[in-house]
């Protein structure tokens, strides 16, 4: 008895909180005599990295406390940022939680702005308390925040371009803005362009922000539009 599910997202970067449900859905199909896991993940570390390290520890010890597991991840990879981090990926499992029932839970969480601003409050506040101090070995805990709000912007720009102005809003009923989504991505193109070469150069520092085909393609994605707005012959 095989068990398949996404820990993962391919077409949404922000915040993906599902270890709610891990916690629960892991030991219970152990239960019912479970033997083998595929689970579907991508490695989109900024944003939904914290699901990657729970799974994995639960994949090694299904009697793991997942409080603890959250816990121990808080305090040691944000060092003095722990706390508003904590809140930070708190807020997004209590969104999911709280959603009702259904498909594309992400789309409904993603679409509410106030999802959005209850997290970006807690990363300002974790920015602050991770400032590193001269000479105070403190420069990861920084970087690693940084790495969180790189992604979250980046999640903000992807959702606001994907579920308003593109090809996904027309599936779910509505009609593409391609004048608006041009403009968006013209006025957002160097920001991708800086993502990209920080996070796809060879420096081994930095994890995976996202995967290189996910980083929109901002200049054919211009020529997709404006080929969409000529008129069509009849």
């Amino acid at each position: 008895l095989g068990y398949y599910d996404y820990y993962g997202h391919y077409y949404y970067f922000g915040p993906f909180a599902v270890i709610h449900k891990m916690r629960e859905d892991l030991p219970v199909f152990r239960e019912l005599g479970g033997t083998f896991l595929v689970l579907e993940t991508q490695p989109n570390f900024g944003m939904q990295g914290l699901n990657n390290y729970v799974a994995a520890r639960l994949e090694w010890d299904i009697d793991a406390d997942v409080d603890l597991l959250l816990e121990e991840f808080f305090t040691k990879y944000y060092g003095p940022a722990a706390d508003p981090m904590r809140k930070f990926w708190l807020a997004a499992e209590r969104h999911y939680a709280l959603e009702r029932p259904g498909t594309q839970t992400e789309t409904r969480v993603a679409l509410r702005p106030e999802f959005w601003t209850e997290l970006d409050e807690y990363l300002k506040q974790a920015e602050q308390e991770a400032i590193p101090p001269i000479d105070a070995g403190q420069q990861r805990f920084f970087d690693r925040v940084r790495l969180n709000r790189d992604a979250f912007e980046y999640a903000q720009m992807h959702t606001r371009y994907s579920y308003e102005s593109l090809r996904r809003l027309e599936r779910m009923g509505g009609k593409a803005d391609h004048a608006a989504a041009i403009k968006a991505l013209q006025a957002q193109g160097p920001r991708i362009e800086a993502l990209q070469q920080k996070y796809l150069s060879t420096d081994p520092y930095w994890p995976v922000m996202v995967r290189e085909y996910f980083f929109i393609n901002v200049q054919d994605d211009i020529k997709a539009h404006q080929e969409a707005m000529k008129p069509k012959a009849n």
